[in-house]
């Protein structure tokens, strides 16, 4: 709900209860749903984009991530600064 609010500037209104069937794996959360996609998850989330706005743009900004090698290093090096300093 935290990322929610910051990456969209709105109040939340119903996230926790799409993460709640999400968790559950109801219905569109269920695997017979997400293997129709053939493992696509971006138009997975497009087409779950439909019911749950909210919960779609916290997943799709996750999944926008991209974990490169500078970015490990870069982590490894802080991570080894906090553990020397």
């Amino acid at each position: 709900m935290y990322y929610y609010c910051i990456w969209s500037e709105k109040e939340s209104k119903c996230i926790l209860q799409k993460f709640d069937d999400f968790f559950l794996a109801k219905y569109l959360f269920d695997i017979n749903t997400y293997n129709q996609f053939n493992g696509d998850v971006w138009r997975y989330w497009c087409y779950v984009s439909i019911s749950t706005n909210e919960l779609r743009l916290v997943a799709c900004r996750i999944f926008d991530i991209c974990v490169n090698v500078a970015f490990v290093e870069r982590l490894w090096s802080c991570m080894g600064f906090l553990q020397t300093n």
